[in-house]
């Protein structure tokens, strides 16, 4: 599962009591999702089975772990958002049939989630995190709330 804040940082604490920052909103998607920028893919979620070194049409290191070792995804992902090189602002927002999500930032780049199957318990939610309020949940079978 990947996961997205938005909105201002607090203070919250993760299921076990440890101490943890969350954003006014929460999105967490189970389906395939790309950031987008220049025309170019700049990560996806198929970026998790590639170790953090890994360049195009090379072989994967024999021994790599995606669960364990550093992963592309999580080298990407660090350098746009993690570095504190940049704040994204988000635009606008739009849904499409089928649930998918496309949301654009000032900055000139796009976050896509892309449902891919009709049976998927869950393939994206948004919510307030530590909040006792509704969740908005796209599901193979619609929306709940």
């Amino acid at each position: 599962m990947a996961t997205f804040d938005f909105g201002e940082r607090r203070k919250s604490c993760d299921s076990h009591g440890n101490p943890r920052e969350v954003g006014e909103w929460a999105l967490h998607v189970q389906c395939p999702w790309r950031i987008t920028g220049n025309d170019r893919v700049l990560v996806g979620n198929r970026d998790l089975y590639y170790p953090a070194d890994y360049r195009y049409g090379g072989e994967a290191a024999a021994g790599f772990n995606w669960e364990r070792d550093l992963t592309l995804r999580d080298k990407l992902l660090d350098s746009l958002f993690k570095s504190g090189a940049q704040e994204l602002i988000v635009d606008r927002t739009d849904v499409y049939e089928a649930g998918g999500l496309h949301i654009v930032f000032r900055e000139g780049l796009s976050l896509d989630v892309l449902p891919c199957d009709s049976v998927s318990d869950e393939h994206w939610r948004l919510f307030e995190p530590d909040k006792d309020a509704p969740h908005f949940v796209v599901t193979g079978g619609g929306i709940e709330t």
